[in-house]
């Protein structure tokens, strides 16, 4: 399938393929990670996404860099890489990506977070 990886350490947007029979570990590989969460999008057009990101990327990330990015149509910012693929109306399945690289680059905002500490 073709996907989206947004990587804010990088602050780019670029495409890869997820294979079907091997998803989870083309997951894992694209993101860094061993869990992963899928986050449901629905644009103004009605059309549908996913954004797969580490469950537990909120407990790794560098507050001093660029570690965190927004999408729009999501309310709230999200941790490490994320891999941005289309999915069917209702959410049950996942699909190719409707977006290009460079449409979804100007709807993702890259986040560096500010300690407190």
């Amino acid at each position: 399938m073709k996907a989206l990886l947004i990587d804010p350490t990088t602050l780019s947007v670029n495409e890869i393929e997820i294979s079907q029979e091997k998803f989870l570990g083309d997951l894992y590989d694209a993101i860094g990670c061993n869990l992963v969460e899928r986050v449901c999008i629905e644009d103004e057009q009605g059309r549908t996404y996913e954004i797969w990101v580490d469950e537990e990327g909120l407990f790794t990330i560098d507050p001093e860099a660029v570690c965190m990015f927004a999408f729009e149509g999501y309310p709230q910012p999200l941790a490490g890489k994320g891999v941005l693929l289309g999915a069917t109306p209702d959410f049950y399945e996942s699909a190719d990506t409707p977006l290009s690289a460079l449409d979804a680059f100007k709807r993702t905002k890259f986040i560096r977070p500010i300690s407190l500490l």
